[in-house]
């Protein structure tokens, strides 16, 4: 059902970043083996998790959010094996993808947010005519973030902000959703060009952490930040290299600049793994 304005804005004033804090200092409660299996399975059950895919500890998840941000088997997924395929980060649902007209882009139909309110820095100008791709994830899909492409991750920057839910309803009614929630962008600067994936917190999300730099997540406060690597501590990265975790689910956007990719993809509602082709180098 979609949000009318009065409960978007109804929607705005609960106090979801407080509620989701404290979803996530649960999710790392060490509850009692018992009722943390029947606290997965549930989930498992209501989620559509494939468990069969999942890596289980031998003593069995710790806390749920253990279970949550699980790893899993060798082979689970596949890598487009074209060298000029652009893959998905993500398993998730293809929100919205197309160009940067100018300098702003589609969050849904009707509703359009600027490049630079999403990156508040000037590193943003670098995607004016680019393109960009919106991946929804799902509670039950697996909320590890990958690299999209090969390249050298330049720098980060965390937008603190609210957590508000990013469901399809929720993006349909609310401007500036993912320009207002907190965020988490890497930067990567590919052979073509540079490539911004933005990790946008949500509604239930404890943390958003870098896999990359386990000390910068801890670091993470309620200002804005922004780190550029010195040549010597960029990392290099592969397609398919972990970025970051999402500590209960969210949204990815991943944007490029101008001229540099072709969607492959051919429309919006589709369900996609990690590792799968979502464009290729022009």
């Amino acid at each position: 059902m979609e949000l009318d304005n009065d409960m978007a804005w109804r929607y705005k004033i609960i106090p979801l970043k407080t509620l989701s804090r404290l979803i996530g200092v649960v999710s790392r409660v060490h509850f009692p083996p018992w009722l943390l299996r029947r606290a997965v399975d549930w989930y498992s059950s209501r989620y559509n998790v494939n468990t069969g895919e999942m890596i289980t500890p031998t003593e069995g998840f710790r806390t749920f959010n253990e279970f949550f941000t699980r790893r899993l088997k060798e082979g689970s997924r596949g890598m487009d094996t074209d060298r000029r395929a652009v893959v998905s980060p993500v398993d998730g649902r293809i929100d919205q993808f197309g160009p940067i007209e100018s300098s702003t882009m589609m969050q849904a139909k009707g509703i359009r947010y600027p490049v630079r309110d999403l990156i508040p820095s000037e590193a943003a100008a670098a995607f004016n005519n680019g393109d960009f791709i919106t991946l929804y994830l799902s509670p039950g899909d697996y909320h590890r973030i990958h690299s999209p492409v090969d390249g050298t991750i330049t720098g980060y920057m965390h937008v603190p902000g609210r957590l508000l839910s990013v469901r399809e309803s929720v993006a349909r009614n609310v401007p500036g959703l993912y320009t207002g929630n907190e965020r988490v962008i890497t930067f990567i600067r590919s052979k073509r060009g540079m490539v911004a994936v933005c990790k946008v917190g949500a509604a239930n999300v404890g943390a958003i952490s870098l896999s990359f730099d386990a000390a910068a997540s801890k670091s993470f406060s309620h200002s804005l930040k922004e780190v550029i690597y010195p040549a010597a501590k960029e990392k290099t990265m592969r397609r398919g290299d972990e970025l970051g975790v999402f500590n209960l689910g969210s949204t990815v956007i991943i944007i490029f600049e101008k001229g540099i990719v072709r969607f492959t993809i051919k429309s919006t509602g589709l369900k996609i793994k990690m590792g799968q082709q979502i464009a290729v180098w022009e």
